[in-house]
């Protein structure tokens, strides 16, 4: 009897409380499916500039879309770092980078400037866009990489990404493909 009640109580709590549980597809967006598209504000250091951003900016070259928690946290530094440090050699591959958090624009700002990010830091304040890509926590985005193609299709993904040597990892794979 035991048993059968916590067996109900799970399912009833997965079909209320957190359907994606119980749904057998992956929560994380698939490779060879076109990306989620998403429009968010943003900051690019490089041209001291706050813009609107979309998926369809970026097509015609690939984009690396990584999601990370905090602006400020070193595990976020040095993945910031790692990404910025290879710009050079993300662009010889023609792929552009875009990070996303829950972060503001402000906060974006200061940290564009203190660790000399030149790409665009968008801000995903009530995680939509971070939900989409199956990288929300419920208060702040998890440490998720999405690389796609030209078109805006998946290419591959990183989950649960170990932000030390990342930059470099997604480096190899783009020069393999």
């Amino acid at each position: 009897m035991q048993k059968n009640f916590f067996v109900l109580f799970i399912l009833i709590s997965c079909i209320f409380f957190n359907p994606l549980i119980c749904n057998s597809k992956s929560i994380f967006p698939s490779k060879g499916e076109i990306a989620p598209n998403f429009e968010l504000p943003g900051y690019l250091n490089g041209e001291n500039k706050r813009s609107l951003y979309t998926l369809d900016k970026f097509k015609g070259s690939k984009l690396v879309i990584y999601f990370y928690p905090e602006d400020f946290t070193a595990g976020c530094s040095l993945e910031a770092k790692g990404f910025s440090s290879n710009l050079k050699s993300f662009k010889k591959l023609n792929t552009n980078i875009i990070g996303i958090s829950s972060d503001n624009i402000d906060e974006h700002v200061d940290f564009c400037g203190k660790e000399n990010i030149k790409y665009p830091l968008l801000s995903d304040l009530n995680g939509v866009t971070s939900s989409e890509y199956g990288s929300w926590s419920g208060t702040y985005s998890n440490r998720n990489t999405f690389l796609l193609d030209e078109d805006g299709v998946i290419l591959t993904r990183w989950i649960g990404v170990n932000p030390l040597h990342h930059a470099e990892e997604v480096i190899t794979f783009i020069s393999q493909t």
